[in-house]
């Protein structure tokens, strides 16, 4: 039961809310997840929690999920609010994105069952004094597909992989990295097949010819490691390397 741009106005606490820029939205979202726990009602609490579980979601494999706004009260029950007193906040604002991979994802239990499992410890990986290269690569990997070109989602997408993986005065580069990534995810990966991907990663990045299925074939497969070592750091609540001094 999405609210309509006068519902949102009348709901909007107007001096804290871009109420204009959530009304954008408001008729298109179709879905919500809740956070029901009353000690969960602060709202900076909510934002950082909400952009978190989106975060996690993506990395789930639902990797072209939309959150555009969070709210103090139910998304269903906004239109009947009209005492402004909800605070709305701007999670992906971003009225175009990239959409190559043709499948729709429902989230099930077991998504939620490992997000709460797992929501402390990604935040605390995230802060930046913990690890800026988990925090670079985890905020990549929610915003990615901000993007309507395949080659710059390319190009973030192995940004990610390097602030993971890269150390400064690598030589051979690549199959340095290549071998960082293996061991790093030995069952599902060959050093071999990285080398391969990098290559094809350099060809999209310095502006080679390419086709539509080349560029998407090599943006999947690097969203897999990216996502892949991501939860592998989440799950054993470890970074993959220092951070560089």
């Amino acid at each position: 039961n999405p609210p309509g741009v006068v519902h949102v106005c009348r709901a909007a606490n107007l001096e804290k809310t871009d109420y204009l820029g959530v009304a954008r939205y408001s008729s298109s979202i179709e879905a919500e997840i809740a956070i029901g726990e009353e000690q969960y009602n602060e709202d900076s609490f909510l934002y950082t929690a909400a952009w978190n579980i989106t975060a996690l979601l993506k990395l789930r494999g639902h990797s072209l999920i939309s959150c555009p706004v969070n709210s103090t009260s139910s998304w269903d029950t906004i239109a009947a609010v009209d005492n402004n007193s909800v605070n709305f906040r701007l999670l992906d604002d971003v009225s175009r994105k990239i959409a190559i991979i043709p499948r729709k994802t429902i989230v099930s239990e077991n998504d939620l069952i490992w997000i709460d499992k797992n929501l402390v410890t990604t935040m605390d990986l995230q802060n930046a004094t913990h690890s800026q290269r988990f925090s670079l690569a985890y905020n990549i990997a929610y915003h990615w597909n901000h993007t309507t070109d395949v080659r710059i989602a390319i190009t973030n997408v192995w940004v990610g992989i390097e602030a993971l993986f890269g150390i400064q005065n690598d030589k051979p580069v690549t199959k340095k990295l290549a071998e960082r990534i293996h061991l790093w995810l030995p069952t599902v990966t060959k050093t071999d097949d990285i080398i391969s991907l990098y290559n094809h990663r350099c060809d999209a990045v310095h502006g080679r010819k390419i086709s539509d299925q080349e560029s998407r074939n090599i943006l999947e497969s690097g969203l897999f490691l990216l996502q892949s070592s991501l939860i592998k750091c989440i799950e054993k609540h470890e970074t993959t390397l220092p951070d560089w001094s």
